[in-house]
């Protein structure tokens, strides 16, 4: 019974990521946001659309079954999985940041 059950609740979420994994427009909207985050005036707002056309543009877009991979220049910057971007180097200098803090505590706890 256990079995079933795990193998039920991991189709479930097999499936909720099947179904909720990001398209290309979904990230170009997602980018779009990025940069206009604030900006007010058209001419601004127009630009930084342009520039952010061409960026999605420039990337590779790897469709996986449960997940998406942006590569630029061969190297993966953005995952997209359950209608989420999540940005590499924004992730490794949270990671960064985190094991800074745990070598000053490290340190302090000496």
């Amino acid at each position: 019974m256990k079995t079933a059950i795990i193998f039920l609740l991991l189709s479930a979420l097999g499936a909720a990521a099947f179904f909720t994994k990001p398209s290309q427009a979904d990230f170009k909207q997602y980018i779009v946001n990025q940069t206009t985050g604030s900006d007010k005036g058209i001419l601004k707002v127009g630009w930084d659309q342009l520039q952010a056309d061409q960026y999605v543009n420039s990337c590779t877009f790897n469709n996986r079954i449960f997940w998406v991979d942006i590569q630029k220049d061969g190297k993966t910057v953005y995952t997209g999985a359950f209608a989420h971007w999540f940005n590499h180097a924004q992730v490794a200098n949270d990671v960064s940041k985190v094991k800074d803090d745990v070598h000053t505590l490290e340190q302090h706890t000496k």
